[in-house]
């Protein structure tokens, strides 16, 4: 504990151990050199206002498991499956395979894209799949 936050009254003598109260009186580097913002301060509402730096929008309910379920990387294959895509999955540690075709099938734990030029089907793990590309033909702008 630095010496500044050293007072009689910081010491719980039951546990002979220093405690810390902040803000503090004396540390003029943060601002709280002015004795009106003391231990004993009445803020008002303004200053309380200006204290608050989470945004209100991250206090909002929980998502449900429907809601949940909707805003997976599962759900939005499945959503876009017809739709040409360019897959990265991982493989081990630092190895990236690349995969190009039609988004078949999306299922619980895999993907099934379909290559038309080697009449194939590719079938996957959903969790090595690091990034999808979704090639758009002309005129479509939107992920379904």
């Amino acid at each position: 504990m630095r010496d500044a936050n050293k007072r009689a009254d910081h010491t719980d003598m039951a546990m002979g151990m220093e405690t810390e109260l902040a803000p503090y009186h004396g540390g003029a580097a943060m601002g709280y050199d002015n004795p009106e913002y003391g231990v004993d301060h009445q803020w008002t509402p303004e200053e309380e206002a200006g204290m608050n730096s989470v945004p209100q929008d991250a206090f909002t309910a929980p998502l449900d498991a429907d809601e949940a379920a909707r805003n997976s990387w599962r759900a939005l294959l499945a959503r876009n499956v017809g739709r040409n895509v360019l897959v990265r999955f991982l493989m081990g540690t630092q190895n990236i395979v690349t995969v190009e075709g039609e988004l078949y099938e999306v299922g619980t734990d895999y993907l099934v894209i379909y290559q038309p030029l080697w009449f194939s089907h590719i079938s996957a793990d959903l969790y090595s799949v690091k990034f999808v590309e979704f090639r758009e033909p002309p005129g479509m702008t939107e992920l379904a």
